[in-house]
């Protein structure tokens, strides 16, 4: 694996994470009676 790849996964894991990490704070919030 070239440099680039990584640096190229390694940015696309950490928006993956944020954007899930926001999903489901969002659905928490939005659903109470979970």
């Amino acid at each position: 694996m070239s440099g680039t790849e990584f640096l190229f996964s390694n940015n696309y894991l950490l928006v993956y994470k944020r954007f899930v990490g926001s999903a489901y704070f969002l659905l928490t919030t939005k659903m109470p009676d979970c």
